[in-house]
């Protein structure tokens, strides 16, 4: 065995699906660039391309200002927004977001977001050493 790992794009939007429900309608996969990789929950695809370009830059932003301040390294936000929240998160050298209504409990959103990135970090940690 070469300990190679196939994570076949469609199964992974499957996955990201499965928090789908009234209120979290959407879960993106992106690098650290911005770069979307795979999303469910979106309708058509640019508006989580400008998203995920999006919570990259916060993410990057506050990643940065923390570490100068000492602070360790960022390992989720809540970004509360005029039309909805916005949850991120990190799964192994990417992010992950999850997107909301205003009315969804915050708590929700998080244990969504951690039961899914705590689900996707060992294949996704497995491909990115072998990319």
């Amino acid at each position: 065995s070469t300990g190679a790992v196939m994570l076949r794009h469609r199964t992974l939007i499957e996955v990201l699906g499965q928090v789908n429900s009234a209120d979290v309608t959407g879960a993106m996969l992106f690098n650290r660039e911005g770069v979307l990789l795979a999303y469910n929950g979106y309708g058509e695809g640019n508006a989580a391309n400008v998203s995920a370009a999006l919570i990259s830059s916060i993410w990057d932003a506050f990643d940065r200002k923390g570490t100068v301040a000492g602070r360790e390294d960022l390992k989720e936000m809540i970004v509360m927004c005029e039309d909805g929240v916005m949850g991120a998160t990190k799964v192994a050298n990417m992010l992950l977001a999850l997107k909301a209504t205003s009315s969804v409990q915050p708590g929700i959103l998080r244990a969504k977001m951690h039961k899914l990135a705590q689900f996707l970090d060992e294949p996704l940690t497995q491909i990115s050493k072998n990319i």
